[in-house]
């Protein structure tokens, strides 16, 4: 999946672990806010505003990548963006993007 962030600024993983006849469900959601109550959001920027008539558009690319050759190249890509970020994990809810 390839997508502008400034676009969709936000990006949102969640799970759902249930039985095994269930299954087992991943989520990877770019957004323009966090799946949090919709006032929550509002106060912090989060929630594009339109008015009559008008539109937000965003472009997302989904691929499938086939043979070990093409999943390595788009590794090797992730691998590269992943290494100019700065990862920060919260062990508790950050009042910046989660209510308390």
């Amino acid at each position: 999946m390839i997508f502008s962030v400034e676009e969709l600024p936000c990006f949102t993983v969640w799970k759902h672990t249930d039985s095994l006849e269930n299954g087992y469900v991943t989520g990877l959601e770019p957004g323009t806010s966090f799946p949090n109550l919709k006032t929550f959001e509002r106060k912090r920027g989060r929630v594009v505003k339109l008015g009559a008539g008008q539109k937000y558009e965003v472009h997302i690319e989904f691929s499938v990548h086939l043979g070990r050759e093409e999943v390595d190249e788009v590794k090797d890509r992730i691998e590269g963006i992943a290494g100019r970020a700065k990862t920060k994990v919260y062990k508790k809810p950050n009042p910046k993007y989660s209510p308390t």
